[in-house]
């Protein structure tokens, strides 16, 4: 689980970050993770206000609480004032109870500004998951990797936009790699090799079927064994009756055994109704494959942060990714 910057905050590992910051960071880096900080200064900021704004709301409640209370104690005390109205052609007179009117309404957007508050999401913070990386790199050479150039005849906010997109991208077919169904052809052999060892389970003991028997030297008594049973394979239940474990036959195992062509042919036939091979990847494909997409991911996050910094330089306010690898954050080598 990625630390959040209060848990280096709080730890010891803050010495040992800003040992490492001083000693082995490049000049770029050490600009990008001054730039860092200022973005983590600005979420405190935020968390400061927000919590400003809570205990001010907290103490006009308390404030309107106590003159509701007030108010109510006067009405009750000496009687209020009272209304008369017709129902059902008879004059009634009961208590006007308006004047709460002058306090729950105050009292209902109070509430309705603290739920508000409190549901007030704040950016989440990239300095811990920098911070994690730079402890992991430990005291290693960090040296700065090439850099995408943006394209400097567009907009920020579209280059930006552009970034987001093909990080999406890019996430988006390193899933479909990693997820791509296996094809028929490796299904079918790992079919084959699953009703073979279901044969070799559930194929019968015959050494107790030819037992020959036991000779008593004391009585030269001569005791045949029974040799009309063979041992079928069975499976354990598990401990459900005292301290021995519950065993029953292995049905599917001596199924395979007894027509090991059939038992293997329907189920060939069920994998072949289900495959797809148009969405299928070989799995000796997939490591490659994978691989390949992975640097496409980080070439991604590498253009999306160039123009992360772009727009905050041109005064556009970016919500930062947190969960990057420390390498994108400070433009060095991964």
């Amino acid at each position: 689980m990625s630390k959040t910057f209060q848990d280096f905050k709080n730890g010891d590992a803050e010495e040992k970050v800003a040992e490492i910051v001083r000693d082995h960071f490049t000049p770029r880096a050490l600009v990008r993770y001054g730039r860092g900080k200022d973005y983590q200064s600005g979420i405190d900021a935020m968390l400061l206000k927000k919590i400003a704004d809570q205990n001010e709301i907290r103490e006009k409640k308390e404030a309107v609480t106590l003159q509701y209370g007030r108010a109510e104690r006067e009405n009750r005390t000496y009687g209020g004032t009272f209304k008369t109205t017709n129902k059902d052609g008879r004059q009634e007179t009961t208590r006007d109870e308006k004047w709460r009117d002058t306090y729950e309404k105050p009292l209902a957007e109070l509430r309705q500004q603290s739920n508000a508050l409190a549901t007030k999401r704040l950016p989440p913070s990239p300095l811990g998951a920098i911070h994690e990386g730079i402890i992991r790199h430990g005291a290693r050479p960090f040296i700065d990797a090439d850099l995408p150039t943006l394209p400097r005849d567009r907009p920020a906010n579209e280059v930006l936009e552009s970034g987001f997109k093909g990080l999406a991208a890019a996430e988006t077919e390193l899933k479909r790699i990693v997820k791509a169904p296996k094809t028929l052809a490796e299904v079918e052999a790992e079919t084959k090799a699953m009703v073979a060892r279901l044969v070799g389970t559930g194929t019968p003991l015959t050494g107790v079927a030819f037992r020959g028997g036991r000779y008593r030297d004391r009585t030269g008594e001569f005791i045949a064994e029974n040799t009309d049973t063979l041992e079928f394979p069975q499976r354990s239940l598990g401990f459900l009756d005292g301290n021995e474990a519950t065993l029953i036959p292995d049905m599917l195992a001596i199924a395979a055994w007894l027509d090991p062509e059939k038992f293997e042919a329907r189920c060939l036939e069920l994998v072949r109704s289900r495959a797809n091979d148009t969405k299928a990847i070989p799995l000796a494909d997939k490591p490659a494959l994978i691989a390949k997409a992975k640097m496409k991911v980080v070439s991604a996050q590498r253009f999306l942060m160039e123009a992360i910094f772009r727009a905050e330089d041109e005064r556009i306010q970016v919500e930062w990714p947190a969960d990057f690898p420390m390498a994108i954050y400070l433009g060095t080598e991964i």
